[in-house]
């Protein structure tokens, strides 16, 4: 309950910071992104109210940094789980920066804009939760094809529009796809049945 508290941001070693489900509120305070040992970030279901944007510029301005440059602070981050907050606003395009991201869960705030152009500069990505967000869109870039670690993506509720793309199919390691109640329009790939091993009952739309 209550705010986080900014000595935190004294820890300069700490590589995993899971603070879910304590009732925590305020904004996401600006030091946690100085952090630059974290592999491991979630402030899951809590009552956080801001802007990933606001504090990453904030940040950027306090390092007298270029804001292009910041994410490269959390060049270890590998998780990152905010879901069932209060936060808001555009996804700022250095997220693609991170790449060593094996999980990203955005589930329940209120993001907007395409998370795919930051996805698509993930080579590690295995899981990506972006449900109940009704601002984040697509389309799917073919460039998903790529990223060959992933196991579960979940668009449901969210205006992610366009095609499914047929380099979906690439993806042998899927096991869950959900995207009902989203944009997707056209039909499913010939590849999407033909490719998987694993994928089965685990297809919602």
């Amino acid at each position: 309950v209550g705010e986080v508290p900014s000595e935190i941001g004294l820890l300069s070693s700490l590589e995993l910071l899971h603070l879910g489900d304590h009732r925590l509120e305020g904004t996401i305070p600006s030091i946690l992104f100085s952090l630059t040992n974290l592999s491991s970030l979630v402030l899951s279901k809590n009552r956080f109210t801001s802007t990933l944007s606001s504090e990453i510029q904030f940040l950027s301005n306090l390092g007298k940094c270029g804001r292009m440059h910041f994410f490269q602070f959390l060049s270890n981050l590998e998780v990152l789980e905010l879901y069932s907050n209060f936060l808001a606003g555009s996804l700022p395009s250095e997220l693609r920066l991170l790449t060593n991201m094996k999980r990203l869960v955005l589930e329940k705030n209120d993001f907007r804009g395409n998370p795919w152009e930051s996805i698509r500069h993930w080579p590690k990505i295995q899981d990506i939760r972006l449900d109940y967000n009704q601002e984040l869109k697509g389309p799917i870039l073919t460039e998903i094809g790529t990223l060959t670690d992933i196991k579960d993506i979940t668009i449901t509720g969210t205006k992610t529009g366009g095609s499914l793309p047929s380099e979906i199919g690439l993806l042998t390691n899927l096991e869950l796809l959900a995207f009902e109640q989203s944009d997707l329009t056209g039909t499913i790939p010939f590849e999407f049945w033909t490719n998987f091993t694993k994928l089965g009952k685990s297809i919602v739309w």
